[in-house]
C-alpha cells in the first residue's frame, strides 16, 4: 500500500504541474460552460432554465452534471485567491479535479487488477504502467469528459468485480454498478463500449439467479436514463430521443479522421505515440488472449475473461462501422478507454508465463520501456504552448486586453476586443498558414489579413485540421515584425491522432506549423529581435 500510495503521489504531483495551461484548447472543453450557466441559473432560483443547461450538450447531460464539483471549487478558489473570472487561470481548478478524477481511474485500475491477477504486486506494476502512458495523462489539462466517464465506468466495473468474489449485496450493488454506467455514457458516449463490457459481466457474474441481477442492473441504468428523459421534458430539451439518433447524426457528420484505418488505428496508435511499451502492451496482450485467458484459463477470474473479450468484441464492431459501413471513425480521444484493460490484460499475460526467466525478462522490459516512454513525453508536454497561453500572454505584454478565455480561439476575426460594433478596427486578426480562404470563420482569409491594419496578425493559432497537400504559407504585408512564435500543439504525436487522417500526421510532422504573432508599426519590418518564442516550431519527437 506504501509503493501505491507514492506512485500516486508521484504522477498526481506530475500531473498538477500541468493544470496551468491548455484550457478550451479543443471544441469539447466549450460543453464546460453549460455547467457554468447551470450554477448561475440555479443560484438566482432559475431552476427550470438550469436544467435545460444539461440537454444543450450533444447527449452529455452526465458531463454537465458532474462538472457541478469542479465549477462551485472553481468558484470558491477564485473568490478566495481573487481570481478574475473569465481568465484562463481561473479554470485551473478544474484541471486540478482532473487530477482526482485521474487518481479514482488509478485506484479503481489497481483494485481491479489486484482482483484479476490475485497479487498487489502485479496489481502494482499494471497501475503504475497505465499512470506512465501518455493516454492517461494527455487530457489532464483540458476541461473534457473523458477521464470522468472512464471513472464512473470502472466504478461500477470494480462493484461487479468484487460481486463476483462476494456472493453478498447483490441487489445494491448491481444497481449502483448499473446506474454508474448510465452515468458514465451520459458523460461521455464515445465510451459506449465500457457500457456493454459491465453488462456483460454483469450477466456472467457466477450463481442462482442471473435474470434477477441483471434486471436489477438494468434498473440501474434505466432509472439514470428516465431520470434526465423527466429533466428534459421538464425542462423544455429532449435527452432519449437524441440518443437513439445519435448513431445516424454522427454517420452524417463524419468529416474528419479515416474510415480505412478502422482495423489497425489502436496499433498506430500504440506505436507512434506510446512508443516501445504500446507495442509491448499490445503484444503482451495479444498473448494472453491466445494462450493465458483460454489454454490455461483455470486461475483467470471469469470477470477478467468476460471483460477483456468483450471489449476486443466492441472495438472490431467499431472498427467494422468504419472500415465497411464508413459511418464512424476512431479518434485519440476514445484510446483511454481501452488503455486499463491492454495494460491489465498484458499483465495477466506476463502472469502467464510459463518461464520464470521470460517472466521476469518481460517484466523489466516492461518497466524499462515505460518509464522511457513517459520520461520522453513528458519531455515535450511539459513544455508545449498552447494557442490561448500564447495569445494571452502575448497580448498583456503588448499592453493589448485579451478576451473572455473560452473565446479565446473561437473567436472570429470580425471581433474585435473591444466590440467590432462601434466600428473600431479590429486589434487582431487570425489567420493560418494552409487555409488561404479562412478556416470555418475562425480565421480570416489571407487576402483580408494583408489588408485588414490590424495591430496583430497571428498565424496559426487554430486546430488544424483538413489540410491541404500543397504547402502553402501565409505572405506578411509590409509594416509587421515578429513579436512571439511558438510550436503549434498539433505537430506533436499524441495530440496529431485527433481528427486526421494519416497523410495529414504525416504532413504535420514534416511540415510543423508554428504559431506567430506580427505586430504592425514596428521601427523595423526586418527586425525580429525582442520576439517571445515559446517554443521551435515542428519540434517533437
Amino acid at each position: 500500500m506504501v509503493w501505491l500510495i507514492l506512485l500516486l503521489a508521484g504522477t498526481g504531483g506530475y500531473r498538477l504541474s500541468l493544470i496551468g495551461s491548455g484550457h478550451f484548447y479543443t471544441g469539447d472543453e466549450h460543453r464546460y460552460l453549460s455547467t457554468e450557466a447551470l450554477v448561475d441559473d440555479f443560484s438566482v432560483g432559475a431552476y427550470r432554465e438550469g436544467v435545460s443547461h444539461l440537454f444543450e450538450v450533444i447527449i452529455r447531460p452526465g458531463f454537465v452534471l458532474v462538472s457541478t464539483l469542479p465549477v462551485l471549487a472553481q468558484r470558491a478558489v477564485g473568490d478566495m485567491m481573487g481570481i478574475e473570472r473569465g481568465t484562463l487561470a481561473y479554470y485551473d481548478t478544474v484541471a486540478a479535479f482532473n487530477v482526482l478524477v485521474t487518481l479514482g481511474i488509478a485506484g479503481c485500475v489497481f483494485a481491479i487488477a489486484r482482483t484479476w491477477t490475485h497479487s498487489p504486486w502485479w496489481a502494482l506494476l499494471i497501475v503504475g504502467v497505465h499512470s506512465l502512458l501518455s493516454g492517461a495523462n494527455v487530457y489532464v489539462r483540458h476541461l473534457v469528459p473523458y477521464y470522468e466517464a472512464l471513472l464512473l465506468f470502472l466504478l461500477g466495473l470494480l462493484i461487479l468485480v468484487r460481486v463476483s468474489a462476494d456472493a453478498g449485496g447483490y441487489r445494491r450493488r448491481f444497481i449502483a454498478a448499473g446506474a454508474l454506467s448510465a452515468l458514465g455514457f451520459a458523460c461521455y458516449p464515445g465510451y459506449y463500449a465500457l457500457a456493454v463490457v459491465n453488462g456483460a459481466v454483469a450477466m456472467t457474474v457466477p450463481g442462482d439467479g442471473r435474470a434477477r441481477r441483471m434486471g436489477w442492473f438494468g434498473a440501474g441504468a434505466v432509472g439514470v436514463v428516465l431520470g434526465f428523459e423527466a429533466l428534459a421534458r421538464w425542462s423544455g430539451g429532449v435527452y432519449l430521443g437524441d440518443v437513439l439518433a445519435a448513431p445516424q447524426l454522427y454517420a452524417r457528420l463524419i468529416k474528419v479522421g479515416l474510415c480505412a484505418e478502422g482495423y489497425v488505428f489502436i496499433w498506430r496508435y500504440l506505436c507512434d505515440v506510446e512508443g516501445l511499451v504500446g507495442v509491448g502492451l499490445a503484444v503482451l496482450f495479444l498473448y494472453f488472449m491466445v494462450f493465458g485467458a483460454w489454454g490455461r484459463g483455470g486461475c483467470v477470474p471469469r470477470s477478467a475473461r468476460i471483460a477483456l473479450l468483450t471489449l476486443v468484441v466492441c472495438y472490431l464492431y467499431h472498427a467494422t462501422q468504419a472500415f465497411v459501413r464508413h459511418r464512424t471513425v476512431f479518434y485519440a480521444r476514445v484510446m483511454p478507454m481501452y488503455l486499463p484493460f491492454l495494460v491489465c490484460g498484458a499483465g495477466l499475460g506476463l502472469v502467464h508465463l510459463r518461464r520464470v526467466r521470460l517472466r521476469a525478462l518481460a517484466t523489466g522490459a516492461l518497466v524499462f520501456t515505460s518509464v522511457w516512454s513517459f520520461v520522453s513525453f513528458a519531455s515535450w508536454y511539459g513544455r508545449v504552448v498552447y494557442p490561448a497561453d500564447f495569445l494571452f500572454s502575448t497580448l498583456e505584454a503588448r499592453g493589448e486586453p485579451a478576451p473572455y478565455a473560452p473565446n479565446a480561439i473561437w473567436l472570429p476575426w470580425e471581433e474585435s476586443f473591444g466590440g467590432a460594433a462601434q466600428g473600431l478596427t479590429p486589434p487582431i486578426t487570425l489567420v493560418a498558414d494552409p487555409y488561404p480562404d479562412g478556416f470555418y470563420g475562425m480565421t480570416a482569409s489571407h487576402a483580408h489579413a494583408r489588408s485588414s491594419g490590424a495591430r496583430f496578425i497571428a498565424v496559426n493559432l487554430n486546430w488544424m485540421r483538413d489540410i491541404p497537400a500543397e504547402d502553402l504559407r501565409f505572405e506578411l504585408p509590409p509594416g509587421y515584425r515578429l513579436v512571439a512564435e511558438a510550436a503549434n500543439p498539433c505537430v506533436e504525436p499524441a495530440l496529431a491522432y485527433e481528427e486526421r487522417t494519416v497523410s495529414e500526421r504525416r504532413h504535420l510532422a514534416e511540415r510543423g506549423y508554428s504559431m506567430r504573432i506580427y505586430e504592425r508599426d514596428a521601427p523595423s519590418t526586418s527586425q525580429t529581435r525582442g520576439a517571445l518564442v515559446m517554443g521551435k516550431p515542428g519540434e517533437h519527437p
